[in-house]
């Protein structure tokens, strides 16, 4: 990214780039040349909210105007609603709830802010998080009166506020997407009773709680690397360094293997509920494990 400063995207040499109108919350916008792929991008610079929309290429012979000036608060309040639940809000300082919000964050807006977001670390460098799946509802008798649906994508799930949302335009922040009630269209418009709701409800927690700690481990890998400078490392040191991550993840496994022959894991006493209840416990406690170990190395919980 050049971070030209440009009037329209003519100025913009770099391939792949376009003008994008930096608009800081009570600042004159700015001006300058960013990778296509960021256009829309979303954020907070030093405590102030951010939008990056990028100008549109006029028709010949007509002269490029600026994008029009949104109102990047409300935007960054609607981006954050879409891709997590504000009870897990990620943006706080130590992720605290009631606590002030990271200073420095960037949602990137690839496949509608599905994508993920960084926040700056300690280091002065920003830490990139995947977005995790959002499914808050599996079958259409979750939700009374309406569906659930893709929203915005078939990774995320959620009750319609109103079944006229179905296929149709909604707009969210800077947006835009059509919803789909999925059961319906698997059904050919007519929903079908499932034989036993509740253990279907149950497969699909225990689907997602199991795709969370796969997820969740990915991300610490992740900052492993970045930690290390894993790319500028030499070819004997990635192999070191690979070699005891694998050592890491074996070591854990076997962990996880005791932990769930001691509840019974695999007995037809735990069923998917008891299942996903282990899971999401094991998820929390791996959480817990890897902030305290990042405080305290030598903590007897890192041991």
């Amino acid at each position: 990214m050049s971070g030209t400063v440009c009037s329209g995207n003519a100025d913009c040499a770099t391939d792949g780039e376009k003008c994008a109108a930096f608009q800081e919350t009570g600042k004159t916008a700015q001006n300058l040349c960013i990778a296509e792929a960021y256009c829309g991008s979303v954020g907070r610079l030093n405590g102030i909210t951010w939008f990056a929309p990028c100008w549109a290429t006029p028709a010949e012979g007509e002269t490029a105007t600026a994008p029009a000036v949104a109102d990047a608060d409300k935007y960054w309040t609607d981006i954050a609603e879409l891709i997590v639940e504000l009870e897990v809000y990620p943006f706080k300082v130590g992720k605290v709830v009631d606590g002030p919000e990271e200073p420095n964050v960037w949602i990137s807006p690839r496949f509608n802010y599905q994508d993920g977001w960084h926040i700056e670390n300690a280091d002065g460098k920003f830490v990139e998080t995947d977005k995790p799946t959002d499914n808050r509802c599996f079958l259409d008798v979750q939700c009374p009166g309406t569906c659930c649906a893709y929203w915005p994508d078939s990774n995320n799930r959620r009750c319609l506020p109103s079944m006229e949302m179905n296929k149709n335009p909604v707009t969210v922040g800077p947006v835009t997407f059509s919803p789909l009630c999925f059961n319906l269209e698997a059904e050919g418009g007519e929903e079908v009773a499932p034989e036993n709701a509740g253990d279907d409800i149950a497969k699909g927690a225990l689907t997602e709680a199991a795709e969370a700690i796969g997820k969740f481990y990915e991300t610490q890998l992740a900052d492993a690397k970045t930690n290390a400078g894993y790319d500028d490392l030499t070819a004997e040191e990635k192999e070191a360094f690979d070699n005891a991550q694998t050592a890491v993840a074996n070591k854990r496994k076997e962990l996880f293997t005791e932990l769930k022959a001691s509840v019974g894991y695999d007995t037809e006493a735990c069923n998917n509920d008891c299942k996903a209840l282990f899971e999401t416990e094991l998820l929390a406690w791996g959480k817990t494990v890897y902030e305290t170990c990042k405080t305290d190395e030598k903590s007897i919980a890192c041991r």
